[in-house]
C-alpha cells in the first residue's frame, strides 16, 4: 500500500506488538504511538464507582490469584496459537514509536495531527475521547475480542461461552465511534475452542482470527471501498471483567475455563 499513512495507536503488551507488526507488512511506513499504562488507583476508583465495590474485589482477586495460574499452566498452548497464526510478539522497532502519556493527551492528539494518517489502527488503548475523535479526519479501526454488539466491552468469547452461546464466539472488525464497540461492523468471524483453551488462550485466538480479518480489509479501507456487513447478533450488552467466584461457578458448574 504505497503512500498509505498507517498509524497504530496502542499500548505495549505481547499482543498489541503482534497486531502492530501484522499492520507493518501491509504498510511498511507505518507508525506506532504508544500510550502509558493507566495508574491504577485511578482505574480502581473509576471502577468502583462504575461497578460497586465487591465486584471490583472480586475482578481483583480474579486477576491476582487465577490469571498468573491460568498463564503459567496454558504457556504451551499459548505457544502454539503464537505458532499457528504466526503471531511476533516482539516489541517493534522504537524508531518507529512515539510515546505519549495517555492516548486522549494534548500530546497524542498533536501527533496525530502532524502524521495525518490515512487510517488508524487500534491496539489495546484507553476508550478514545471526544477531543481525540475531532481531531482524527480518517477511518479508525479496532479488533474486537468479542461478537458486537451483544459482545461489547472485553472477554466477549469467554462470555459466549458461559451463556452457551457458541455460534457467537469470535471476533470482530469495526469503524471506532463515541460509543464502546458500537461502531460499524466490517467483518466477523468465529471459533471452536479445544478442550485445552481457556480464559487465557481464548484472546490470543482471537486475535489470530482477527488479524486475518485485518490484513484482508486494510488495503480496501485505505483504498476508500464503501464497507460493511451485518451483525450476526442484534442484541446489545456491555461485558466487563468476571469475578473470582464467578468464574470458579462458571467453571465447576458450566464447563468453561
Amino acid at each position: 500500500m504505497p503512500d498509505i499513512k498507517v498509524l497504530v495507536l496502542g499500548s505495549r503488551a505481547p499482543a498489541n506488538y503482534a497486531l502492530c507488526h501484522c499492520v507493518a507488512v501491509l504498510a511498511p511506513d507505518c507508525r506506532f504511538l504508544f500510550e502509558q499504562p493507566e495508574a491504577m488507583p485511578v482505574f480502581l476508583k473509576r471502577r468502583v464507582k462504575k461497578l460497586g465495590m465487591l465486584q471490583v474485589a472480586g475482578q481483583v482477586f480474579f486477576q491476582a490469584l487465577a490469571v498468573p495460574v491460568l498463564q503459567k499452566t496454558s504457556a504451551d498452548r499459548i505457544a502454539a496459537i503464537q505458532r499457528l497464526y504466526d503471531l511476533n510478539t516482539t516489541p517493534v522497532d522504537p524508531s518507529r514509536v512515539t510515546e505519549v502519556p495517555s492516548i486522549n493527551s494534548p500530546q497524542a492528539i498533536q501527533a496525530v495531527e502532524s502524521i495525518q494518517p490515512t487510517v488508524i489502527v487500534l491496539a489495546g488503548t484507553r476508550i478514545l475521547g471526544k477531543a481525540l475523535l475531532q481531531a482524527i479526519h480518517c477511518p479508525v479501526i479496532n479488533i474486537h475480542a468479542g461478537i458486537t454488539p451483544l459482545y461489547r466491552g472485553v472477554h466477549g468469547g469467554y462470555w459466549a461461552l458461559v451463556e452457551k452461546r457458541f455460534d457467537l464466539c469470535g471476533v470482530t472488525v469495526h469503524r471506532v465511534d463515541a460509543g464502546i464497540d458500537t461502531g460499524e461492523v466490517l467483518a466477523q468471524a468465529c471459533f471452536h475452542p479445544s478442550a485445552e483453551d481457556n480464559f487465557v488462550t481464548y484472546p490470543w485466538i482471537q486475535l489470530g482470527e482477527g488479524l486475518k480479518l485485518l490484513t484482508e480489509l486494510l488495503p480496501r479501507i485505505v483504498a476508500g471501498e464503501k464497507l460493511g456487513c451485518k451483525p450476526m447478533v442484534s442484541e446489545s450488552q456491555l461485558r466487563t471483567h468476571p469475578t473470582l467466584w464467578g468464574y470458579l461457578r462458571n467453571r465447576v458448574f458450566g464447563g468453561i475455563k
